[in-house]
């Protein structure tokens, strides 16, 4: 398992994905499609983890 040590005295946005399977995915969809709806650039976070 890679560990990677993350700045922390820096503030930012960090966008975290969780699996789930089919159901997640189709969660994660209708979430993304909300907030880029409301304006918020989910590619313009600081961070993107996929865990």
């Amino acid at each position: 398992m890679a560990t990677s040590i993350v700045d922390t005295s820096k503030s930012g946005r960090a966008l975290v994905l969780g699996g789930g399977g089919p159901v997640g995915r189709a969660w994660q969809s209708g979430l993304a499609s909300g907030l880029l709806a409301e304006g918020i650039a989910l590619g313009s976070a600081d961070l993107i983890l996929g865990v």
